[in-house]
């Protein structure tokens, strides 16, 4: 016997069935900040990044400090909203955030390409403010090193990845300076 649950056409059943419900519950109950959270994630999952990331700003308001998914939910949240052209938005959230996520090395990955967005959006300030932020950021990330223990962790966020963005940060800003 094999199971067929996890082929592309039973998964796209599943997504559809599970946002359906999630909808559902939504209508029951408008305000609940883990129901907004999944909708959130149903919708990263379609490349929805506007409609995820309205379902993340939402559950960000209604979820407890303390809830255990939270982390997960800012990160995403922050994510979400720079890849849909929300950067500022995102940045401003990163402001409010930064203090209580210090240690997160998925806070500042994902910071820093918020910054390195920015800088290709604002040259003015590129050079001596958020492109420099993008490399502390992920500095930041190898300094605190990897973090499983916080939910939601992307492994190599504190070790490959953003190693990988400071040697291509390093590498482009050398030919910047050669050129």
């Amino acid at each position: 016997m094999e199971h067929d649950g996890y082929l592309t056409a039973q998964m796209a059943n599943k997504q559809e069935r599970n946002r359906e419900l999630l909808l559902l519950d939504l209508k029951e109950n408008p305000d609940d900040p883990y129901t907004l959270y999944q909708l959130g994630k149903e919708a990263e999952i379609r490349d929805d990044f506007l409609e995820a990331s309205n379902y993340y700003t939402r559950s960000m308001t209604r979820t407890p400090q303390d809830a255990n998914w939270r982390h997960e939910l800012i990160i995403r949240a922050l994510h979400c909203l720079g890849k849909s052209g929300k950067v500022d938005q995102a940045l401003d959230i990163a402001d409010a955030q930064m203090p209580l996520w210090q240690e997160s090395p998925d806070f500042f990955f994902v910071f820093g390409n918020l910054a390195l967005e920015k800088a290709m959006n604002d040259l003015d300030r590129a050079m001596d403010h958020w492109l420099p932020l993008s490399q502390w950021s992920w500095q930041r990330c190898l300094d605190i090193g990897e973090r499983p223990d916080l939910e939601g962790s992307v492994h190599g966020r504190g070790s490959f990845l953003a190693q990988h963005n400071l040697d291509l940060f390093n590498s482009q800003m050398g030919l910047a300076a050669e050129g």
